[in-house]
């Protein structure tokens, strides 16, 4: 271990002092303040091992100097001496800003631990998945902008402010509502593990969202499937073009169908079990995906056996390149938005290619399922939907569907009804034209 002092010339007429150590390879740089001239001389005097009696500013910084030298010496020893694992450049701050008397965290260094720790036990206890991660990367750099040490967010009025910064930032309540739900769920894990305490628990987000009728359930018709398939594409989108189909063929989220591999196919079934529920699932393949997987069987080297069958791409990639190909196949039947920005319900209307998300194909399956007859109960059992909550909205779709055929049937029946009686009236006066010549 080393620790020298350099000396800088300050406009003032003083000296500053910095102090650079190095420690298992690592070098840490700190300041330890100005002092007079004459002050270092006697500072230099007893670095060099001269005897000298040092002034009250001097004696300071050579008690400080001679604390920090000691203690680095004590943390070197335990790192070779195997009682500590690894040096780290952290550890040496730390040690420092202990022998100056400073706290030795920040609020973005705690903030930061908490969200690793948090993001770490969800990977390890809760199988979280990387889009999720990310989502919650994005709280985490509003909340650095907000900028609000750790112990007052962790309080009802520290959450009230961030729901009242969010706002101001024109987010919709939607957006909102997800941050505080993401940010309060970071904070009971903090809590419960002594990070951070607080009467956070209270808070409760009371902003206005679209209720389940007013939310556009985003769907391919099968017409629209069809036409999806029927785009010509080829590398990326090729291979975007393929997973959306499978979900739309089999339902799978999207997780699934790039976690599927070779062995998970078995006679014709999907025997898997599911990344988000963990739930087992054994369900017989539609030939149109059977179909898509012999294409790939027939197309793909041989060296993918045994790997994923479709190619891994991010979140984002998959969602843009789907949003293209469904641009080009005309997928443009106007779709009504509802939402909730700066206390006012805001509609705007956007062709459905631009609102398809790589759920979209699993929600397809759904609702054509449902359209043709089949029941929720057997949806839920091929889908893994975890309660008959989670199928509501689609049921929506379909009740409102079958009200607009039979509408339609209605309409029908009655035009038929009123083209007879026109033709009935017809007759009825060529009958009469006739008997009078």
């Amino acid at each position: 271990m080393r620790a020298n002092i350099y000396t800088t010339n300050l406009k003032n007429g003083n000296l500053g002092l910095l102090l650079s150590i190095i420690c298992c390879k690592l070098r840490f740089n700190t300041s330890l303040g100005s002092v007079h001239p004459t002050d270092w001389d006697c500072i230099n005097a007893h670095i060099t091992g001269k005897k000298t009696k040092p002034t009250a500013k001097a004696s300071a910084v050579i008690a400080l100097y001679d604390k920090i030298r000691t203690e680095i010496r004590k943390y070197e020893i335990g790192v070779e001496s195997g009682f500590i694992e690894q040096c780290t450049t952290e550890s040496i701050k730390k040690i420092v800003n202990d022998c100056k008397g400073r706290k030795t965290t920040t609020y973005r260094t705690q903030l930061k631990t908490l969200f690793v720790q948090w993001c770490e036990y969800g990977s390890k206890r809760r199988n979280t998945s990387i889009s999720t991660i990310n989502q919650r990367s994005v709280v985490l750099s509003v909340l650095e902008e907000l900028n609000l040490p750790l112990d007052k967010l962790s309080t009802l009025k520290g959450l009230e402010r961030l729901e009242s910064f969010l706002v101001n930032k024109h987010y919709s309540n939607s957006t909102v509502r997800l941050y505080m739900s993401i940010t309060k769920t970071m904070l009971t894990y903090g809590a419960r593990n002594g990070i951070c305490d607080g009467d956070f628990l209270k808070y409760k987000c009371e902003l206005k969202q679209p209720t389940v009728k007013e939310k556009a359930v985003i769907y391919l018709t099968p017409d629209e499937v069809q036409r999806f398939k029927d785009v010509e594409t080829a590398g990326t989108k090729k291979d975007v073009q393929r997973i959306f189909l499978f979900q739309c063929y089999t339902g799978l989220r999207v997780s699934d169908v790039l976690d599927l591999t070779w062995q998970d196919i078995r006679h014709g079934h999907i025997v898997k079990t599911m990344i988000k529920t963990g739930e087992m699932i054994n369900n017989r393949l539609p030939n149109d995906a059977m179909q898509l997987l012999d294409e790939i069987r027939a197309t793909e080297t041989l060296h993918n056996f045994g790997n994923t069958i479709f190619r891994s791409y991010a979140l984002n990639c998959i969602e843009r390149n789907i949003r293209l190909i469904a641009e080009t196949a005309q997928i443009n039947e106007p779709i009504k938005i509802t939402t909730y920005r700066d206390g006012k319900r805001q509609q705007t209307t956007l062709p459905k290619w631009q609102l398809l998300s790589s759920h979209a194909g699993r929600k397809s399956f759904v609702v054509n399922a449902l359209s043709i007859g089949a029941t929720a109960n057997q949806v839920i059992k091929y889908t893994g939907h975890s309660t008959i909550q989670a199928m509501q909205p689609y049921i929506d779709i379909t009740d409102t569907a079958k009200d607009n055929l039979i509408t339609a049937l209605d309409n029908a029946r009655n035009n038929k009804i009123n083209e007879i009686t026109e033709q009935i009236k017809l007759l009825q006066d060529e009958l009469k034209r006739l008997s009078t010549i």
